[in-house]
């Protein structure tokens, strides 16, 4: 039975679910246990594992995407590069594992134990963890956009301003006001989102919305002892009060502006 278990497993996946011990893979194939043992590599795409036990083991590299990993114990296991891009990790236990480098984008980790796991450099981008238990667990450079459910400790008021940058340079203005709305509901003291608010308001066409914020900007900036942002933010809506301009000017200045403006509050 395990070496038809075994035959239909590689049917199913392909011939990327070989993994460097085909014993191993054969054991995990029969039963859904495979504790310490030696998976580096694996392909489970689509793999339907609930309950799946891989205390210990050595998964690196292994390709888990898009599949149903509900309840699965990876505790301690070597999760580095590991793709479990959209997959089902509902209530999965991923206590001390090492995610170093893994990709959880567009995963279902609600309800999910990251207690001590290292998720250094991880992409959890889109991610739903409601629920996850993020105790001790290193968020170190990952990404996080999108994600929901996480504590504000672990997305700040910055990750959405530096998320608000990057759209409105991608001339996603819409979105980077949003963002900046964020940001400024999380932390008001952030006067920068408020002034690249002002700049991508003047982008969208709300000139008296972007003088309001580039003025309260030069207030904030100035009594925070920051006079060359503030010079900025008063160029910003002296330059946006000139309404007798004609609309070629708004085109002209904001393009020799913005990027200026933007790369000023980066740093």
């Amino acid at each position: 039975m395990k070496a038809v278990a075994l035959a239909l497993l590689t049917l199913a996946w392909g011939q990327g679910a070989l993994a460097e011990n085909p014993q191993h893979l054969q054991r995990l194939a029969a039963t859904n246990q495979c504790p310490r043992c030696d998976l580096r590599g694996v392909g489970l795409v689509f793999a339907q594992m609930e309950r799946l036990n891989v205390t210990g083991a050595n998964l690196q590299d292994a390709n888990l995407g898009r599949g149903k990993f509900a309840g699965g114990v990876f505790r301690q296991a070597n999760l580095q590069r590991v793709s479990f891009f959209g997959s089902d990790l509902t209530g999965a236990d991923f206590t001390n594992a090492d995610l170093r480098g893994a990709d959880l984008a567009d995963a279902n980790l609600a309800g999910a134990n990251l207690t001590g796991a290292n998720l250094t450099g991880a992409n959890l981008n889109r991610a739903y963890l409601e629920g996850a238990t993020v105790q001790n667990t290193v968020f170190e450079g990952a990404y996080l956009r999108d994600a929901a459910g996480l504590p504000p400790a672990v997305v700040q008021a910055k990750d959405y301003y530096r998320w608000g940058l990057e759209e409105a340079q991608r001339g996603r203005h819409d979105r980077a006001i949003a963002y900046f709305e964020t940001t400024l509901q999380m932390d008001e003291s952030l006067t920068e989102a408020r002034m690249a608010r002002a700049v991508t308001r003047s982008r969208l066409g709300d000139v008296a919305g972007a003088i309001e914020d580039a003025k309260q900007s030069e207030t904030e900036f100035t009594k925070a002892g920051a006079p060359e942002k503030a010079k900025v933010a008063k160029e910003l809506y002296q330059g946006l009060e000139q309404a007798n301009k004609p609309p070629s000017f708004w085109d002209n200045f904001l393009n020799s502006v913005a990027p200026m403006l933007f790369q000023f509050l980066l740093r």
